[in-house]
């Protein structure tokens, strides 16, 4: 078939630290994701992967080791020095960037300076031109440049099977019959509240499971833990899991609750999680351990008040501003021709 592109046609690149993606986590997630979406659209763009290796690419990219003349950067992720590097050199040839930054609010972040420095980097490159996407209007805020509007509000985070499930009248599995009473769905680590988790659950006499991409350096008797397992076990998981407990102190999105939410698990909110701020329930984040705890115990023996808030939580996505909002806006108009 003949490529009818015009020879100024953009490749998309994308980048996140030299040795390529992870295949666990949020942000390979999120960038296979738009690779995906950009796949099924009706005129494609090239796509690659930028690595140092042949590994760590993205399905349906190629791998390129160096940029060329028409490419279009676009940098998952935010916590890489070598990515601020390449995006800098990659403006000062006149290559246009896209930045789609996992930020986590400095007053909430574990590594406080790390995230200011984010903040303020992300800030500081939009005057060159660099196009910055958020995925919550919170987060858009604390993202825009005085000087310039370069910050733009996409939906690139929620994964095209639960935009899928947020069709249906209700979750995908409203059952009541869930023989696991608590589920940690993430990293084993204290960005993501593995600790509280543990400590939550050593006072509880119920049935607990934790789904993680690494085995933790800290675990207890009561979790029956799953170690990367695949995305059919996830899915089964979920649907035999009550509450899905992840106490982490900061959530720039949060795909592992949506996930939860959509195969009708409830999730109590723990930290400062900006999607979820019209959501009048389940606002435990003020809440001291021992109450958590004890709120856990008190939902997992009302199936009726679970299933109301697992609904309700649905109802909430399913409405929710996020839905509507574009996938990368200005990375469409600017590279892509729709037939």
């Amino acid at each position: 078939m003949a490529d009818n592109r015009p020879s100024s046609f953009q490749r998309l690149v994308f980048a996140y630290r030299p040795e390529g993606f992870n295949a666990i986590g949020g942000l390979y997630k999120i960038a296979q994701e738009i690779v995906n979406w950009l796949e099924a659209q009706p005129c494609q763009p090239r796509m690659a992967t930028l690595s140092r290796a042949s590994s760590g690419l993205l399905k349906h990219t190629t791998h390129c080791r160096q940029l060329q003349s028409g490419d279009h950067l676009v940098i998952v992720g935010c916590d890489s020095p070598w990515a601020y590097g390449i995006a800098i050199v990659s403006r000062l040839r006149g290559l246009p960037v896209s930045w789609l930054p996992s930020f986590h609010d400095p007053k909430y972040a574990i590594h406080h300076n790390k995230a200011r420095f984010a903040q303020a980097a992300l800030k500081g490159l939009q005057l060159l031109g660099i196009i910055v996407y958020a995925q919550t209007k919170y987060e858009q805020q604390l993202l825009r440049c005085s000087w310039v509007d370069h910050c733009f509000l996409s939906s690139h985070g929620l994964p095209a099977k639960i935009r899928q499930e947020l069709q249906a009248s209700r979750p995908s599995s409203s059952s009541s019959n869930r023989p696991i009473d608590l589920l940690f769905l993430g990293r084993p680590t204290r960005q993501k509240g593995w600790n509280k988790f543990l400590r939550i659950t050593q006072s509880l006499n119920l049935q607990c499971a934790a789904i993680t991409p690494t085995l933790p350096n800290e675990i207890n008797g009561n979790i029956s833990l799953y170690i990367q397992p695949s995305d059919q076990v996830v899915e089964s998981l979920l649907n035999k899991s009550k509450l899905v407990l992840i106490p982490a102190n900061y959530e720039s999105f949060g795909i592992a609750q949506l996930e939860a939410v959509a195969a009708g698990c409830i999730v109590p909110i723990l930290g400062r999680w900006p999607l979820w701020d019209d959501f009048k329930h389940l606002n435990w984040q003020h809440l001291d351990l021992e109450e958590i705890s004890r709120q856990c115990l008190l939902l997992c023996q009302n199936t009726r008040q679970r299933l109301e808030l697992a609904e309700q939580q649905f109802v909430y996505i399913q409405g929710h501003a996020i839905r509507h909002a574009p996938i990368l806006p200005k990375l469409r108009s600017e590279t892509m021709i729709f037939v």
